[in-house]
């Protein structure tokens, strides 16, 4: 296992686009830090929702990414709902999803967005969990206070 860091984002978001725009706030962070970023979205509805924010959310930023779907295209940031697809290029994996990912050991660093709703919650106190049993030590970052745009 490569992983070295895994951080767990506490968002004030309870609804899904909510979540997708500290999402935008994250990946534009970490492409501005040069990292190859795998998005890990629960589904292809959250793919595409994703794809379109991250075209418009801000006026001042343009963040290169493709979907799954352009098979032909790198980009820095990869929106995909499967991490066995295509991430073996990607160092940083953004969890949208509901569950550790499988192959979560071959990317360097890990970020888990919560939710603040209790399902979100609890969802995420199962993933820090795991990662514990795994001997990696999550850090927390409080977003709640922040804004998302």
């Amino acid at each position: 296992m490569k992983t070295s860091q895994v951080d767990f984002y506490l968002t004030p978001a309870v609804e899904q686009q909510e979540l997708l725009m500290f999402a935008c706030r994250l990946i534009e962070k970490a492409w501005r830090q040069d990292f190859k970023i795998l998005v890990l979205c629960p589904d292809a509805a959250a793919v595409e929702a994703l794809d379109e924010l991250l075209w418009d959310w801000r006026e001042d930023s343009f963040i290169p990414h493709t979907t799954s779907s352009d098979n032909d295209s790198v980009e820095p940031v990869l929106l995909c709902s499967d991490v066995s697809e295509q991430g073996k290029d990607y160092t940083l994996l953004l969890n949208l999803g509901n569950d550790v990912p499988s192959g979560f050991g071959e990317f360097t660093r890990i970020g888990e967005m919560v939710p603040d709703d209790d399902n979100g919650k609890n969802r995420s106190r199962e993933n820090f969990r795991y990662y514990r049993g795994q001997g990696i030590t999550p850090r927390v970052h409080d977003l709640k206070s922040r804004r998302a745009g």
